[in-house]
């Protein structure tokens, strides 16, 4: 199992969203169960994000979650889609603890990336925040070198 953002992991073929919404042109796989409500993404309930999060993810079984994810996977490697870029805060970077801290010796890194790249959820920095500024420029600089490199 790996995870994405819809930029880096969309076409991957064991993609599946784990959100709410999804850009128009994906038409891939949707696993609303580990999506945040609408109401807990609004913007006056940012703060709360996390005690609700919780609540939704002690109702799930994390090995039987994971089992179902493979399944609908087929073949391929489940790889869990959400919006933001790599390093900041999302979900599916705590969905993946979720499965890791259940599923012994489970290693569950983002794409393109090795797991030690991963900070813990609770370290990244929320979307709008000067870390995370920081992040999203050398994001677009190691983009830009690794396109340099492909033509």
């Amino acid at each position: 199992m790996l995870t994405a953002s819809f930029g880096t992991g969309a076409k991957h073929p064991g993609a599946i969203a784990i959100c709410r919404g999804v850009p128009t042109w994906y038409k891939g796989l949707r696993y609303i169960e580990l999506a945040p409500t609408k109401v807990m993404l609004q913007k006056e309930n940012l703060v709360n994000f996390d005690q609700a999060y919780a609540r939704i993810l002690a109702d799930l079984y994390p090995q039987k979650v994971y089992d179902e994810l493979c399944k609908l996977a087929g073949k391929a490697e489940p790889v869990l889609l959400c919006w933001e870029s790599f390093g900041l805060r999302c979900h599916r970077r705590w969905v993946a603890e979720f499965f890791e801290a259940a599923i012994p010796g489970l290693q569950i890194p983002e794409i393109g990336h090795a797991r030690a790249d991963s900070i813990r959820y609770v370290d990244m920095p929320r979307k709008g925040t000067a870390a995370a500024k920081r992040i999203m420029d050398a994001s677009k600089k190691a983009l830009k070198s690794k396109s340099a490199t492909l033509w």
